[in-house]
This record gives C-alpha cells, structure tokens and sequence, in this order.
C-alpha cells in the first residue's frame, strides 16, 4: 500500500472509531504528541487507552475522498472532521487541517502533523483550538469565511 492509502486507511478508521483496525496502521513505535497540554502518549496500546476513555468521542465516516492531483487527496468526514489530508506518494508526512464538533456541541480547529515510517503511521503531533471571534479592528483589512 501506498503512503497515501494508509493515511487515508487511518483517517477512515479513526473517523469510524475503529480502534483495532488502528493496531494494523499505527507503526509499533508509534508516538502522539500534544504540545498544548505537554503529552506524549507512547504505543499503540496507551493510545488505544486514551481514545476508548475519551468522554463523548466524536465519530463519523468519511463521505468522500478526492483529488484534483495524483499526489494529493482531501479525505472529508463528518462529525469529526478530517477533511484537508494532504500527502505525495513520495512523502513520509502528512498534514490534516479539520473542524471537529464533538456530542456536547463544542467546536474545535484540530491540525495533525502526521509521519510515515516502514508503510504505517508512526507519530502525530495535534493541536486543537477552539474557534474564536475576530477583533473588530481588523475588519476593514480583511474578510470572513463563514464556512469554518
């Protein structure tokens, strides 16, 4: 498998909270990080822990996959998102720009810096921010996107 089919192989299963499919695709040294909280969480089974434990987990499917290049593809789901993957057949990273709703109704903007190692995934590192409102000094320079 390519390294773009098992990055979109790990987004389908975690958008379908397919924690064992995850043991196949995940790399044996397998490390998450999150800066924003000073986390690391190290192997497959520790993960596991930590995404079966989660309050309210969102989970969704992916709807489409595409592609306007061969190197590239953009793999949408919903309710947790993971719509803007991009990855070259070449490349051993991947990144991922999604908005996430989770049951109680918070919204969170995820970025996953994804890394490919012997044809699995073997580290992400993941921020989350929450959305926030735009000052209104800024508004003559810019414009809005109400889509996000």
């Amino acid at each position: 498998m390519d390294n773009r089919g098992v990055v979109e192989r790990w987004a389908e299963a975690f958008a379908a909270g397919d924690w064992e499919s995850m043991s196949e695709i995940l790399h044996p040294d397998y490390v998450e990080v999150y800066p924003q909280s000073g986390e690391l969480i190290r192997g497959y089974e520790n993960w596991k822990a930590v995404v079966s434990n989660y309050p309210e987990m969102p989970h969704g499917e992916v709807i489409e996959t595409r592609g306007g290049e061969p190197a590239k593809t953009s793999v949408i789901s919903s309710p947790i998102g993971l719509p803007i993957i991009q990855i070259s057949d070449e490349s051993r990273s991947f990144t991922s720009e999604s908005l996430i709703e989770y049951p109680n109704g918070e919204r969170f903007h995820a970025i996953i810096l994804g890394e490919l190692k012997d044809g699995k995934v073997f580290k992400v590192t993941a921020y989350w921010a929450p959305p926030l409102e735009a000052p209104e000094w800024r508004a003559p320079f810019v414009e809005s996107i109400t889509d996000v």
